[in-house]
């Protein structure tokens, strides 16, 4: 799968007032959200913590944890959080987040659309 862009509701789940509606990439190598500092600035989002990450060019770099953060696509919503990317640079939206979201890339048109149309299903292990 090419990286995809979609539109995408971010809000400030602490702060619900600081919400905007932007375009983002659905990273098919990213395992973590990504959000450029100023964009972080604007939902007024707190650094949680920081990581190591992998960039796009192979350097290893610690970046800030920016969160909570609750994510709407297509009308489908979950809680997450995004690392520090570089400013200037559209928000990264991971594959494991767009899954969570229960949505799909479609080969032919390469556009979002549900797995499960309706409503979205996740899957639990209860042991």
């Amino acid at each position: 799968m090419q990286d995809v862009r979609v539109r995408v509701a971010l809000t400030n789940s602490r702060k619900p007032s600081k919400s905007l509606v932007t375009d983002a990439v659905i990273s098919n190598d990213a395992t973590v959200n990504g959000i450029p500092p100023g964009l972080a600035r604007e939902l007024g989002l707190e650094s949680i913590g920081a990581t190591a990450v992998q960039l796009g060019d192979g350097r290893i770099e610690r970046r800030s944890i920016y969160g909570p953060i609750t994510l709407v696509i297509q009308g489908r919503t979950t809680a997450t959080d995004a690392v520090a990317i570089d400013q200037g640079t559209e928000p990264v939206i991971s594959l494991l987040t767009f899954r969570r979201l229960d949505l799909l890339i479609d080969p032919e048109d390469q556009k979002p659309k549900p797995a499960h149309p309706g409503f979205p299903e996740g899957i639990a292990r209860m042991c």
